[in-house]
């Protein structure tokens, strides 16, 4: 599954995280954001996600804190 994810360029904003959090599984997958103040959408990909309901959680993080955070809820179907 892949994810896209905009983030609003910034100085201070240093490493974008991403979880997938489920009931039997949980994935996650840091990228450190470029300093090109063009770029705003990053695209992570998690590989073998098994069916179930996941929380998917975005953090954008700065050198000493989390800058920025936003959840949403994502079903995972079988094959």
């Amino acid at each position: 599954m892949q994810i896209t994810v905009a983030v609003e360029p910034d100085a201070n904003n240093r490493t974008l995280r991403v979880e997938a959090d489920g009931d039997t599984m949980f994935a996650s997958s840091e990228v450190a954001l470029s300093d090109d103040e063009n770029k705003r959408l990053y695209t992570l990909e998690f590989k073998n996600l098994t069916a179930g309901n996941y929380t998917l959680r975005a953090e954008v993080l700065s050198a000493k804190s989390v800058v920025a955070m936003a959840e949403q809820e994502l079903l995972v179907a079988g094959h």
